[in-house]
């Protein structure tokens, strides 16, 4: 199965993904921040990767950078992994620079509210998902 690498500051949203892909026989790669994430990317273990919409660049709220934390990790899976596929799942983007940056990644956005995580399962490339 996947090693699926989950980048997230919060565990309110990552519990029951977490909980999802192991039952379905997936190895969680928990990145808590965009630095520890882009390790995790260089690092080339994960087979695919969900980004949470709302994660900061970095931790430090002094070193916050102009790019947000999505947006950088799905730029640095493009360039430094493009056969990995990724998805940005978020409560709703609102920022359409943020929107238009994932669009020309090509890097699916997933809305927590309106869709089954099967929907992200299958844009991921993983076997279909047994509840």
């Amino acid at each position: 199965m996947a090693k699926v690498l989950i980048a997230d500051d919060t565990d309110r949203d990552v519990s029951h993904l977490t909980s999802l892909l192991k039952q379905n026989g997936h190895e969680v790669i928990r990145a808590l921040c965009s630095v520890d994430a882009q390790r995790e990317i260089v690092a080339g273990q994960a087979d695919c990767a969900v980004y949470d919409g709302s994660l900061p660049r970095y931790t430090d709220m002094q070193d916050i950078s102009s790019e947000w934390g999505a947006a950088f990790l799905a730029r640095e899976s493009r360039r430094r992994r493009p056969e990995m596929p990724c998805i940005v799942y978020t409560h709703g983007i609102s920022n359409q620079e943020h929107i238009q940056t994932l669009r020309d990644l090509n890097v699916p956005i997933f809305i927590k509210e309106y869709e089954d995580f099967s929907v992200m399962f299958k844009r991921l490339g993983l076997p279909e998902i047994r509840k």
